[in-house]
């Protein structure tokens, strides 16, 4: 998913994915897709006081469209939070058209940003103007 993507903030590293479930026990759900003994998909959320927060999902692209991989995996995280009395799903920050789609609610989110020198404030506040995540998205005429 890192790879395809047009926009790069953090790559984020097997070690990550293998220590969070550590660090956070008893906050952080797998969902593992697979397909002919293979894994296909994987998100891995986060859950608290009858929330779940979408936050790291990867797919195989060469099997997405052939098994519906981004709808299907929503379905099943969805059919989960049900059976599990979560009432509320916060999903990604990107990959807005598919959210769309589905009829999905907007809502503004903030990110803050501090330089690690002095004198770039400038710079880092045009950046930030350019980097808004809606302006990298198909998505047409919604606002984030």
């Amino acid at each position: 998913t890192f790879e395809k993507s047009g926009v790069k903030f953090e790559k984020i590293t097997k070690e990550f994915f293998r220590r969070i479930s550590g660090y956070m026990p008893g906050s952080v759900k797998w969902f593992i897709w697979r397909a002919g003994g293979r894994v296909v998909a994987f998100d891995l959320c986060l859950v608290s006081d009858g929330r779940l927060m979408d936050e790291y999902f990867g797919i195989d692209y060469k099997n997405a469209r052939g098994y519906s991989l981004y709808f299907s995996t929503f379905r099943d995280i969805i059919s989960w939070c049900i059976a599990n009395g979560i009432r509320v799903y916060e999903g990604g920050a990107f990959n807005y058209e598919p959210k769309r789609r589905l009829d999905f609610r907007f809502i503004p989110r903030h990110i803050y940003v501090k330089g690690a020198r002095g004198g770039g404030g400038a710079f880092l506040n045009a950046a930030i103007r350019l980097l808004k995540p809606e302006n990298y998205s198909t998505l047409s005429g919604a606002s984030v």
